[in-house]
């Protein structure tokens, strides 16, 4: 037996889809694609899906904590029991919204932490607010 590969457009592949699916329109809603090769190039045009950026920002949303606790220690800084890891883009704020640095904070201090889950269980902060 043979088997035959037919190669078609892409447009012509989502026209056929869309009919499919009972849309009743023959002009398919195209996805973002982004094609290697400037215009009139030589270089390869088949479509790629650039799908690494909204992965990542979906698996960073899904990972959001926001928790309230006391502060336990300072260096590691651990907040409710959990490790919590601070960096340059951390925003260290008091109860009266104004920025301050981590020497501000005290063990015993009661904070707002939000964030993002890590693998390893802590959370790496994007904000840390004092409560009291």
């Amino acid at each position: 037996m043979t088997t035959r590969l037919y190669s078609l457009p892409v447009a012509t592949i989502l026209a056929l889809v869309t009919v499919a699916c009972g849309s009743g329109s023959m002009a398919p809603t195209a996805p973002s694609i982004l094609r290697s090769g400037s215009p009139g190039s030589s270089a390869s045009t088949a479509p790629t899906m650039d799908m690494k950026q909204e992965d990542a920002n979906d698996n960073q949303a899904e990972n959001q904590v926001e928790f309230v606790g006391s502060i336990s220690s300072l260096s590691p800084l651990v907040v409710a029991g959990r490790m919590v890891a601070t960096d340059s883009s951390t925003r260290l704020i008091d109860r009266d919204n104004k920025s301050v640095t981590l020497a501000a904070f005290k063990v015993g201090d009661m904070v707002e932490v939000e964030g993002v889950s890590q693998t390893d269980g802590s959370v790496r902060a994007t904000k840390i607010k004092r409560d009291n």
